[in-house]
């Protein structure tokens, strides 16, 4: 399937839904839901034209075989998605590309890209970890524990601009959801 194709049938499938609907209400839901699917197809007919292009390619066919042809779920900031992957086999040194991955800029075995966790910390820390795991990616629900993982894994690698303040208080007391820290005070009460 080519990325022409993709927009024909949304054609099609835009002209018999009105054909046939002139709902309002039902028709908000359609678009909607309508939108998330064509957003999903379009990126996978995107990854697979890529990878047939390269596939294709004379640079391709003079230096490596096909090795493996599957497709993998990967955690986007549009749910889950089955990926096509494409690795090839060099000819000479017999070393494996993963072009796929590499298009991706993926690392092996991840399983979620850096737009989907970027989204599941950004709303972690607007909120908390339960509703980023809840609500932080359209129509895909992943555990705290997943969140939890993702803001650890930044080992205080965020950039955020801290307002400096002219008073100090002699005890500071912090808040903070799901972590846990020490009273840092001279009786430690």
């Amino acid at each position: 399937m080519n990325i022409l194709s993709v927009f024909k049938n949304l054609i099609k499938r835009f002209n018999e839904y009105f054909e046939e609907t002139t709902n309002l209400y039902n028709m908000e839901s359609f678009i909607s839901e309508f939108r998330d699917e064509f957003t999903v197809d379009l990126f996978i007919n995107t990854i697979d034209c890529i990878n047939n292009e390269f596939k294709s390619s004379k640079e391709r066919k003079d230096k490596y075989y096909v090795k493996e042809t599957k497709t993998r779920p990967i955690l986007t900031s549009m749910g889950w998605v089955d990926i096509p992957f494409l690795s090839f086999e060099n000819k000479e040194t017999k070393k494996i590309l993963n072009y796929t991955r590499d298009i991706l800029n993926l690392c092996p075995y991840q399983r979620i890209s850096d737009t989907a966790e970027y989204l599941l910390i950004k709303f972690a820390m607007e909120n908390n970890y339960s509703m980023a795991a809840k609500y932080a990616i359209k129509n895909t629900q992943v555990s705290r524990t997943t969140v939890a993982n993702k803001v650890r894994n930044l080992n205080g690698n965020l950039n955020e601009d801290v307002e400096k303040t002219n008073n100090q208080p002699n005890v500071l007391y912090i808040e903070m959801d799901e972590v846990h820290a020490n009273l840092q005070n001279k009786n430690k009460k």
